[in-house]
């Protein structure tokens, strides 16, 4: 076994040595031939914390596919980038409900419920916080306390307390941290 794993390590230090690096460039390219889910690569972009690619990409003129506007805009939510919001929200990201993807407005509110400003980008460019919160109710939102409790904050956050006393309700009765 060890003869195989040290030979596997030959191997993949060979194929890198022989590889051609691939640069920004050739990625915004591959970008602009592509008509394909751009989702998974700016997901890779993103995680890297390539910012400065992200950045290119966006200044150029590549026109991401729907899948790869919504990823954009659910990871610049998750982590606070507020010009990414914009930039995709701009370019036509879908803030109601997300087709071909396990995203929807709900996972939005909760992914920025950190970013005050975030919240109110996507509220001003059209998404309803008070049918989204009714959408999680559907959901299994309710069935991770950690989700409940995002949940209860953005109530009190948009000032929905009124529209939705049960879920509060039911929160505290049943959920809510002993203090």
């Amino acid at each position: 076994m060890k003869h195989i794993h040290k030979f596997d390590n030959f191997l993949n230090e060979k194929l890198t040595d022989k590889m051609t690096p691939v640069t920004d460039d050739d990625i915004i390219n591959k970008l602009k031939e592509s008509d394909k889910n751009h989702a998974s690569i700016i997901s890779t972009i993103f995680y890297k914390k390539n910012f400065d690619l992200l950045s290119k990409i966006i200044n150029s003129d590549v026109e991401l596919s729907q899948d790869g506007l919504n990823e954009l805009l659910s990871l610049a939510c998750r982590y606070g980038h507020k010009d990414l919001v914009e930039y995709s929200i701009e370019k036509g990201a879908d803030l109601q409900q997300w087709k071909n993807s396990s995203y929807e407005a709900t996972d939005l509110l909760v992914l920025a419920h950190e970013y005050d400003d975030i919240l109110s980008i996507l509220v001003q460019s059209g998404l309803d916080p008070e049918e989204t919160i009714e959408r999680a109710e559907e959901n299994e939102y309710f069935n991770n306390t950690q989700y409940y409790e995002i949940i209860i904050d953005l109530i009190y956050k948009f000032n929905l307390e009124d529209e939705f006393y049960g879920i509060i309700y039911n929160y505290e009765e049943h959920y809510k941290p002993n203090m």
